[in-house]
């Protein structure tokens, strides 16, 4: 699992901006989801997750760890740049575990619960835990208004849709 989730996380550090001071945690919820949207069709697309609903929680579980582990280190990396002047050290290691999961958590019970097929339990999950986020930071001020969530809510379900069909086209090729 372990380079699965450096496949993961590369993939996804490729495709994202740098995050902007002051977005500093919309940045990392963007990240989250952008992370959960691949490892998702990653892990699903397992022959071993196909075989018992145990082996797809052990390859979920591993997935978010390997996932985390590689994502935290530029994640952070890139939080720091964003304030030279303070020696800060980011670890933001186990908030993207924890998003990871709350991700996954929402997807798999859409699959199980409401019949969703895969990629529509997947896009469910980034629209319902991607939106929930922006309200947060609506009430805490970090975002100005609703009209601007929903701009930010516009492109981040894109760009996770995209990232999405990439990693399927890309996974595709490797299989034949």
């Amino acid at each position: 699992m372990d380079e699965l989730g450096k496949l993961v996380s590369t993939f996804v550090k490729e495709r994202l901006d740098e995050p902007c001071k002051g977005e500093e945690d919309i940045w990392t919820e963007f990240v989250c989801a952008g992370l959960f949207s691949v490892a998702f069709h990653v892990v699903l697309r397992l022959s071993a997750v196909r075989k018992s609903p145990e082996l797809l929680q052990y390859n979920v579980k591993s997935i978010i760890s390997d996932t985390t582990g590689h994502a935290s280190v530029w994640v952070n990396q890139r939080l720091s740049y964003i304030h030279p002047q303070i020696k800060v050290v980011f670890d933001d290691s186990e908030h993207i575990r924890a998003r990871l999961v709350a991700y996954f958590n929402e997807a798999l019970f859409a699959m199980g619960e409401r019949g969703y097929d895969m990629e529509v339990a997947r896009s469910h999950a980034c629209f319902a835990v991607f939106s929930s986020a922006l309200k947060v930071f609506i009430a805490k001020g970090l975002l100005s208004d609703s009209e601007k969530a929903a701009s930010m809510l516009k492109k981040g379900i894109n760009s996770f849709d995209n990232m999405a069909r990439e990693i399927i086209g890309v996974l595709d090729k490797q299989k034949n």
